[in-house]
């Protein structure tokens, strides 16, 4: 019975993820509160999972949005703009979105929410891979909307 308990405590994280190891990020534009998630020490090279919640002045959760997520590295010295543009689609309470992260280094994100009869609204997000275990980091300092 022991040995089951500890073998249960030891495979929990791994079954239900390290809720310490999540980057959340929380910015509020135009009475929307944009909430991005993302998995900050097991970010790598290649696909990595972004979670998207939105709740609006009220604090209701916002469901009818369409979400795009526009990501990419700054353009750097003899490089081509590395930007890409994908869809996050609302599924089990989040926008879910994949970022298919090809290099180390510093990426912006940014979240694009349009609702019914409203002007898009942009959080925009820069996020470390790499360069060492426990260096990435978000910073959402960058906000604004688009009309």
């Amino acid at each position: 019975m022991r040995n089951t308990l500890i073998a249960l405590v030891l495979l929990l994280p791994l079954v239900f993820g390290f809720s310490n190891a999540e980057g959340a990020m929380s910015k509020t534009v135009d009475g929307l509160t944009v909430n991005l998630t993302l998995n900050m020490d097991m970010l790598t090279m290649g696909d990595n999972h972004a979670a998207i919640t939105i709740t609006n002045s009220s604090g209701k959760e916002v469901t009818n949005a369409r979400v795009k997520v526009d990501y990419g590295m700054p353009t750097m010295k003899n490089m081509a703009p590395m930007e890409y543009v994908g869809r996050a689609k609302y599924k089990d309470g989040a926008y879910k979105s994949m970022l298919n992260i090809i290099m180390e280094g510093t990426w912006f994100l940014n979240v694009k929410v349009l609702l019914p009869g409203k002007d898009v609204v942009t959080a925009s997000f820069d996020f470390k891979v790499g360069e060492g275990s426990g260096q990435h980091k978000m910073d959402s300092n960058k906000m604004g909307h688009d009309k």
